[in-house]
């Protein structure tokens, strides 16, 4: 089972081609960048007790709690119901040709099939409502997420949401979003934009760190992701873990207070840069206030009932997917993912830049 589970994920991220277009660090960029190697990883433990699957069903498939009654996916001609495939996007140009970039013309068109093919793009407030087990879905419910705070989400995508009527998540890097805070090369999302969006009602803000989507050296050689990494240098050797946990604590409390006072909306979504994250790391999310998490990797439906902390998106914003081959991805997730509701994630997902 978990050699047929490791080859399902394989084919997913190849059916969307799940390659990074975030900016590395400088010592990463390279004419060819070196590929990465995952820490492997146990998967995680129920809080309860472990019953057979039948029993628990998609309340439990993660180990986590609720207060309502959640409902079993189902998949048929029709499509799927009582689940919900969270699409991740980045950034938008007229040519792409490499990360995590789609062409204008390939988000219309997607947008376009989703119409026509009968998917409801859902509401965050719902999605967590869903999730905790206190409401229903539509048939064929998607969550549209877009992250970092590229322009091109204003320029390209937003006025999208607007001709279709879409809600939408927004992931910011907050540091992004003032004058000087993006590393050179990015043009991201201003103040004033994203006060715009968030007025309309259609793009929920939500959290991506207020500056750790970066990588961080954890060793000679080594780097990890700034919010999962204990940082190390030559001169003052390993980071400690009291260090750790304040360097990351400061920074999501501030990126979760800057947004929830510059647009007077609750912040409880956060999305792991790089997708990566780690059981310390969770701690120190809940502590500061952050209820739904996100990954990017694990290519899943999301269920009533399951455990909030890991999240699945699907990458439908890499430059080789095509809208046919996105929408495509969407119904093999779905129909996956209703036939195997008790899957788990890892308890870790972990990446070393070598």
């Amino acid at each position: 089972m978990a050699a047929a589970r490791r080859a399902l994920l394989w084919g997913v991220c190849l059916a969307v081609a799940c390659v990074s277009g975030v900016p590395r660090p400088s010592v990463l960029r390279a004419a060819a960048p070196p590929a990465r190697r995952t820490v492997p990883a146990p998967a995680l433990q129920p809080e309860t007790p472990a019953r057979p699957a039948a029993a628990v069903g998609a309340a439990k498939h993660l180990g986590g709690g609720t207060s309502g009654r959640p409902v079993r996916p189902a998949y048929g001609p029709g499509g799927y119901r009582n689940e919900v495939v969270a699409l991740m996007y980045h950034a938008f140009r007229p040519h792409p040709t490499a990360g995590d970039v789609i062409s204008p013309a390939n988000l219309a068109a997607q947008f376009r099939l989703m119409r026509q093919d009968g998917f409801h793009p859902i509401t965050l407030a719902r999605f967590e409502a869903f999730v905790r087990g206190r409401a229903s879905v539509p048939p064929n419910a998607v969550l549209l997420t877009f992250d970092n705070g590229y322009r091109s989400f204003y320029q390209v995508a937003y006025p999208l949401l607007r001709r279709y009527h879409y809600p939408a998540v927004l992931f910011a890097i907050v540091r992004w979003l003032s004058p000087g805070g993006a590393p050179p090369g990015i043009h991201p999302l201003t103040w004033a934009q994203v006060r715009a969006m968030a007025q309309s009602g259609l793009v929920d803000v939500q959290s991506q760190t207020w500056n750790l989507h970066a990588g961080v050296a954890v060793g000679p050689g080594r780097v990890e992701a700034a919010d999962i990494g204990r940082a190390w240098s030559p001169a003052g050797g390993r980071e400690t873990l009291a260090q750790y946990e304040a360097r990351v604590g400061a920074d999501l409390l501030r990126a979760r207070q800057t947004l929830q006072r510059r647009l007077g909306a609750p912040v409880q979504a956060f999305a792991y840069p790089f997708g990566d994250y780690r059981p310390r790391l969770i701690r120190l999310l809940h502590q500061a206030g952050y209820r739904y998490l996100f990954a990017a990797k694990l290519g899943w439906g999301n269920l009533s009932g399951q455990n909030p902390q890991v999240l699945f998106r699907l990458n439908s914003g890499a430059y080789t997917v095509t809208a046919p081959g996105a929408i495509a991805a969407i119904r093999q997730v779905a129909r996956d993912t209703a036939l195997h509701p008790g899957w788990r994630p890892p308890r870790r997902s972990i990446e070393v830049w070598p």
